[in-house]
């Protein structure tokens, strides 16, 4: 009794864990519905990464930043690499038109894993609210603009314990990847 119920927890925790190949077709498809780029940014020659700025709600509570400074962080770890790619592609070091790539979260509310377990959905659902904006940086030009919103519901929080909200993170980040990658592509 006790192996086939430690056998379900552990088969439960493992299917919580966020399916890298479920996030891509999500951003896929978020994408898909945004309002694309006025221009191809390959026709940028540099490209730089904004520090994450932070809506007043956010300010607000230490918790918030936290969980904001986590997505920062895990932004720059998946979009960096594509930046420096891209910089090396042109070619023209630090001459020519710049793009900045700019992120606002104005609303942010993940539960966490010990509040899920003490009080499940009661808490609500986790969500996170985010402008994404790309510049030239020169002219301050608005190439593109979206609002990238998920949320993760009460209930699949419940039911993962918290999982279901950390996820939001990895969507929000992977959507923010395709979204660049598909119009520095576009024709």
């Amino acid at each position: 009794m006790k192996k086939s119920f430690l056998v379900f927890v552990c088969f439960f925790l493992i299917s919580c864990a966020s399916d890298p190949a479920k996030r891509q077709q999500v951003a896929i498809e978020e994408t898909g519905r945004m309002q694309p780029t006025t221009e191809k940014l390959s026709s940028f020659n540099h490209f730089q990464l904004a520090d994450m700025t932070l809506g007043p709600e956010v300010q607000e509570r230490s918790e918030k930043v936290e969980i904001a400074e986590k997505l920062e962080e895990k932004l720059k770890e998946k979009l960096m690499p594509l930046i420096s790619s891209w910089n090396s592609a042109s070619g023209s070091g630090d001459s020519g038109r710049v793009l900045e790539i700019q992120t606002k979260i104005h609303t942010l509310h993940v539960v966490s894993g010990g509040a899920r377990f003490f009080a499940g959905a009661f808490l609500g659902e986790s969500h996170i609210d985010m402008d994404l904006v790309v510049v030239e940086k020169g002219t301050g030009k608005v190439v593109g603009q979206t609002r990238i919103r998920r949320a993760s519901s009460a209930m699949a929080g419940a039911w993962s314990v918290g999982r279901s909200d950390r996820n939001l993170l990895d969507y929000i980040v992977d959507i923010t990847h395709q979204y660049l990658v598909k119009n520095y592509e576009k024709n």
